[in-house]
């Protein structure tokens, strides 16, 4: 019977045999540890980038839009200045109107004070055999001069009417010159009602993206077309309004 071999040993006695001791071997034993730790602090890194860039991008977005806002609105307040502006205008020169009109009665109304005033005149005149009969002659001339005076002026200013009324044509209400501007006005103010919420829209287009830059992007108004709040009628309408005082 044969003696089976013993198994070979190594210099320090051991067994070949028997398995190495891997684990009394800490060599790169905090290299798992590092390479995690590296990941996450990479990804921490860029999680913080990409917020902050987020953030930035967000905020300018804000500012964008407000900016935006402003400026589209500030166009629609401006061109309601306009209307308003224009109304005011047109005010005016229907004013103008009324008052060219009303002057006639004015100047006969001035006209019938100074014929009240030569009768006063002619009374004192006649006074005669009174203590103040001296005084009441030298005040009745002083009312005639006074009177002639008055009446030279108001043959001035009714020839100037005249002028002024036939230059304006405050009575040819279809093609009389004060007429025509205030029509002008009109459709003017119409213009300016349909063309501002265009001019509103372009403005806010442009300064947002002006604000949001270096990103890109558009903003705009909504609705579309932000229609003014202006009350819409025709120049007919207000000239029935008004055609009683006129």
């Amino acid at each position: 019977m044969t003696d089976l071999a013993a198994p070979p040993s190594d210099d320090r006695g051991e067994s070949a045999t028997e398995p190495l001791g891997l684990h009394r071997d800490q060599r790169a034993q905090i290299l798992p540890l590092v390479f995690f730790l590296g990941v996450a602090f990479f990804t921490s890194v860029v999680l913080v980038i990409n917020t902050g860039r987020t953030t930035v991008g967000r905020v300018r977005a804000q500012n964008a839009v407000d900016a935006a806002a402003v400026s589209g609105a500030t166009s629609v307040a401006r061109g309601m200045n306009y209307v308003s502006s224009n109304n005011i205008t047109t005010s005016k020169l229907l004013a103008l109107v009324v008052l060219v009109r009303a002057f006639p009665d004015a100047i006969d109304m001035a006209q019938t004070t100074l014929d009240l005033w030569k009768i006063a005149a002619k009374a004192m005149h006649a006074a005669a055999n009174t203590p103040w009969t001296a005084w009441l002659h030298a005040v009745a001339t002083a009312i005639e001069i006074k009177v002639q005076v008055e009446e030279v002026i108001l043959q001035a200013l009714e020839a100037a009417h005249e002028a002024v009324a036939s230059f304006l044509g405050v009575d040819d209400e279809d093609s009389g010159l004060i007429w025509l501007a205030m029509k002008g006005l009109h459709y003017l103010g119409q213009a300016i009602v349909w063309v501002t919420p265009v001019l509103a829209q372009v403005a806010t287009i442009q300064v947002y993206r002006e604000n949001v830059a270096p990103e890109e992007g558009v903003g705009w108004m909504l609705p579309i077309y932000p229609a003014m709040p202006a009350c819409e009628g025709t120049f007919g309408d207000f000239y029935d309004m008004t055609r009683h005082w006129v």
